[in-house]
């Protein structure tokens, strides 16, 4: 290749769409997925809010302290409206909610009940729990509530409707912290003691298992075929099975306390109370993960998936106890709004587009962003000078300081 056609295709190209060689039409919407980017939202009331669920449309959090306005929801996130509480009502340490069968049912570690049940999510009546325990961890399937706690007896305690709850015992005595149900299996994890997970087709009889590691779990969720949990401490903050049985163990970007983990919108998403690391990461697959910012150094200790948006909860965290995020879609401009920014690159020795080395060859027009390499034709635009194939890399702008590939 001659020095004036490597001068020739080291031209940036800025054109409008239709009026260039490379041209690209408009497609589907571009967006930012959910649980990537944060905004810090406000709740009427201060609370240590502990956890959060979704379910009838609306999100329900609860708070480990108070005797009234423990309790608040919303429809989108962002607009909440606190609830007070029955007459009699005690000071209840709430640990976790869950919606299952028209029912909010809520349990808590101290107090007296400890149980609590909704049908809206505003209006709460006290239940008595099977034992007075630390009922950590509350979930519904197979037609049962079932909640673990750190101590007590039984250790586990299920209910048909949220009101009346009976005693089982758990296989061992490990200070249960969470459970989940899926792909038709309970599946709850352990901070402490021997195997540290258990499973149960029924929610009474069960079975330990073996995790990954001594790890303290504290969190558990499923998706896209795959269980996984995350650890407040250990070596391995991350374990993910795809059958609740066998355990792998998996790096997390950072030795925080991985409080609370979700799925959805095709993201595992966990949030963590101290600041080893962003506070939130997330994962395609369980396996992968990326460390991602919150909306601020809050202590965030649950998160939920509802209504195409997560919502996190934090305790001590006074109005500022929220954050939301929810899929930040570009629209899509008419034609001739789109610009192209095509780019040719000096072809290595080797001829393979997938050789050229990113760092020798910086956008002309000090723009930023992804881009998308490959073979393309051109057409020079000064008479006389031959068209050929190059390797190029492009972007599009959709409007404002919005770019994409094309």
């Amino acid at each position: 290749m001659s020095a004036g056609m490597r001068s020739l295709l080291a031209l940036v190209s800025v054109v409008a769409v239709g009026a260039g060689a490379f041209v690209v039409a408009p497609t589907a919407n571009a967006a930012s997925p959910a649980g990537q980017e944060w905004t810090q939202q406000t709740t009427p009331v201060s609370g240590d809010w502990q956890a959060v669920t979704y379910g009838d449309g609306r999100f329900v959090a609860v708070a480990n302290s108070g005797t009234a306005n423990q309790i608040v929801t919303s429809t989108n996130g962002v607009d909440w409206t606190a609830h007070s509480v029955t007459t009699g009502w005690p000071d209840v340490y709430w640990r976790s909610v869950v919606h299952g069968n028209g029912t909010f049912v809520a349990v808590g570690a101290t107090g007296t009940g400890r149980v609590a049940s909704s049908t809206d999510g505003s209006t709460w009546t006290l239940r008595t729990a099977a034992e007075a325990n630390e009922w950590m961890s509350v979930t519904y399937g197979a037609g049962v509530f079932v909640a673990v706690s750190k101590g007590g007896t039984h250790r586990i305690m299920t209910s048909p409707d949220g009101t009346s709850w009976t005693a089982v015992t758990a296989p061992q005595a490990n200070e249960w912290t969470a459970v989940t149900y899926a792909a038709g299996l309970f599946v709850a994890v352990a901070q402490s003691g021997t195997d540290r997970v258990m499973t149960s087709t029924d929610g009474t009889n069960w079975t330990p298992r073996t995790a990954a590691s001594a790890s303290n779990w504290a969190a558990l969720t499923y998706g896209n075929g795959t269980f996984v949990a995350t650890a407040w401490d250990g070596v391995d903050r991350v374990m993910t099975s795809s059958n609740g049985t066998t355990w792998t163990a998996r790096t997390a970007p950072s030795a925080s306390q991985w409080l609370s983990v979700t799925y959805g919108d095709g993201l595992f998403v966990a949030v963590s109370l101290d600041a080893a690391g962003d506070r939130v990461m997330t994962s395609p697959d369980g396996v992968t993960w990326t460390p991602t910012p919150a909306a601020s150094q809050q202590r965030w200790v649950g998160i939920a998936y509802g209504g195409d948006r997560f919502v996190a909860v934090a305790n001590f965290a006074g109005l500022s106890g929220v954050m939301m995020s929810e899929a930040v879609v570009d629209p899509v401009l008419d034609a001739s709004q789109w610009t192209i920014v095509s780019q040719a690159l000096p072809m290595p020795a080797s001829r393979d587009c997938a050789d050229v080395v990113d760092a020798d060859y910086a956008w002309g027009t000090g723009l930023t962003g992804g881009w998308k390499r490959g073979w393309e034709s051109w057409e020079a635009s000064d008479p006389g000078v031959g068209g050929g194939w190059a390797c190029t890399r492009s972007l599009v702008n959709t409007g404002g300081n919005t770019w994409r590939l094309g």
